[in-house]
């Protein structure tokens, strides 16, 4: 077999899923799973030429994979090539830990608390090696309170917002409650998200207190911050795993599996989290799959228990929704679930405030300078959509 060395890997494109596909699970059983299953599932995926279609997220579950077989001490031909990736993985996370470091030097230092989310806080916690775990950015949550602090500071020492309008619109403290994180960047190329709340779906004032009160203890080159407990890591991932995208998802699934080998969880307060945010249909789809496709030690009286918690219809809408891909979505199916997440975050407000607000909430999401704009750019969006969802014409 010709060898192949880490920057010869050619990465493909997918038309995107909301669970990975067969050879993707082929992967991550030869990531995850213990013994012969983690080689048998190797071979299998070399067997139906997986590298010839290696896309993104698989490419960077690689570097465990190797670590995993190595740990079982197989050998393959390809291992010298895994070998170099997981190598490469280790020096592109350190880079990116020592130039991103200064940033959370600098909110420590404005005394705004910082927890370290997904990769970063992963691979030091809960992977075996930071090279395991390999990330483009920086995820970091502050508190609600100090957002807009935390975000003029930034802007003061030359990030900005990415996006078509990013430098347009001007948040006010009002708005924050309308998105959980916000995208900045460097000229340099250096990356951070900053968040405001955990999840997606739960960002109402208040939200994010069960978590800052579990947080666990964190050292970030040398800086001290804080991480989800690994209950709360869980939920995360689940939360926002099984949906849409178009590389199909599975690095939530090996963070997921990671994170339940590691530590006990306290399987009572994620349920108990996920009717609270009213996320109980991901999280349920997402516990089902890692305990059907990889053997992950879900107790069934979870699943059971996840089962027979209430999930209102527009809930269900609504994950029915993210688990669509976007092309295939009409104007007025994304209007209602753009309000149903919008409701989300209106959590205890008055009908009459919800619908008073949603013109801000619009002109916050689409980052427009001016309320007159609203009107325009909804329908350019209108048309634009109805373009992509007409059929073409066939050709001779």
């Amino acid at each position: 077999m010709e060898r192949k060395g880490a920057s010869q890997v050619r990465i493909s494109s997918l038309e995107g899923a909301c669970r990975p596909t067969e050879l993707q699970e082929l992967l991550l059983k030869a990531a995850l799973l213990e013994g012969q299953g983690a080689f048998a599932a190797w071979c299998e995926w070399n067997r139906r030429e997986g590298l010839a279609q290696l896309d993104s997220g698989s490419f960077r579950t690689l570097p465990l994979v190797y670590w995993n077989l190595e740990k079982h001490g197989f050998q393959h031909p390809l291992m010298g090539m895994l070998r170099g990736i997981r190598r490469r993985a280790w020096y592109e996370n350190r880079l990116l830990f020592r130039r991103l470091a200064p940033v959370i030097e600098m909110l420590h230092r404005a005394g705004i608390p910082t927890l370290l989310l997904k990769g970063a806080a992963l691979a030091l916690l809960y992977y075996p090696d930071p090279g395991l775990r390999p990330m483009g950015d920086l995820d970091v949550l502050v508190p609600e309170a100090q957002a807009l602090q935390a975000l003029r500071l930034l802007e003061s020492q030359g990030w900005k917002e990415k996006g078509k309008n990013a430098g347009r619109f001007r948040f006010r403290e009002s708005d924050l409650g309308f998105l959980h994180s916000l995208s900045l960047f460097h000229r340099d190329g250096r990356e951070i998200d900053v968040h405001w709340h955990v999840l997606y779906l739960a960002s109402f004032r208040g939200a994010d207190q069960p978590f800052w009160e579990a947080g666990v203890p964190l050292v970030f080159e040398g800086i001290p911050a804080r991480a989800l407990c690994a209950s709360d890591q869980l939920l995360h991932a689940c939360a926002h795993g099984p949906m849409w995208n178009p590389i199909p998802p599975m690095r939530w699934v090996a963070d997921a599996v990671t994170v339940m080998m590691s530590l006990k969880i306290d399987w009572q307060r994620l349920v108990m989290l996920a009717e609270r945010f009213r996320i109980v249909a991901p999280v349920r789809e997402g516990l089902e799959y890692l305990a059907t496709v990889l053997a992950a030690p879900v107790p069934t009286e979870v699943l059971a228990s996840l089962r027979r918690s209430k999930v209102s219809r527009p809930e269900e809408l609504e994950y029915q929704h993210m688990c669509k891909p976007w092309r295939l979505q009409g104007p007025l199916e994304i209007m209602l679930a753009t309000y149903g997440i919008y409701t989300r975050c209106m959590r205890g407000e008055t009908r009459f405030s919800k619908l008073a607000r949603f013109p801000r909430y619009m002109q916050c999401s689409w980052r427009l300078e001016r309320p007159r704009q609203l009107w325009p750019e909804a329908m350019r969006r209108i048309f634009q959509r109805i373009r992509l969802m007409s059929p073409r014409d066939a050709g001779p």
